[in-house]
């Protein structure tokens, strides 16, 4: 199954004209041991890799060529996005870090009276390196200019 996923799951089209071929393969999966984690990551391939193909588009197929797996297919997918959304939260838990610590180096920066210009605004919240935020943020209390901030 893998092997035909890996040929012939590269549209949106090519899955939904397919995947009748392959719904036998996926319910005799569903059965083995630990079927539902090799059928998740087979999902999961399929959503990444095939343009266009959505969770919602493997859905409907399952319904249509192999009913029995759609029960087994909703757990899947509850999973599939319970990982999304840990995922979401962490990344924005993430990029919340960054803006934060971007925050406060400008914030370090206008009580000393120092001005940042739009140049150094955009370099300072488009850093994606905590460390060096980090470093600037200590650089920026004893800094005699933005430029020489930016260079520690």
């Amino acid at each position: 199954l893998m092997l035909w996923l890996l040929r012939d799951a590269r549209t949106e089209g090519e899955v939904a004209s397919r995947f009748q071929h392959w719904a036998h393969f996926f319910s005799e999966l569903g059965s083995a041991p630990s079927g539902l984690h090799a059928i998740e990551r087979l999902l999961r391939y399929i959503v990444q890799v095939a343009q266009g193909a959505t969770i919602e588009l493997i859905h409907e197929q399952l319904r249509a060529h192999s009913p029995a797996l759609e029960e087994t297919f909703m757990t899947i997918e509850q999973q599939l996005i319970a990982k999304g959304e840990l995922k979401g939260r962490a990344e924005g838990r993430a990029e919340g870090e960054l803006k934060g610590k971007a925050e406060n180096v400008l914030a370090v920066l206008e009580v000393r009276g120092l001005v940042a210009t739009a140049e150094h605004r955009a370099r300072i919240f488009d850093c994606r390196d905590v460390a060096r935020l980090d470093r600037w943020h200590r650089a920026a209390i004893t800094a005699d200019s933005v430029e020489a901030m930016l260079a520690s």
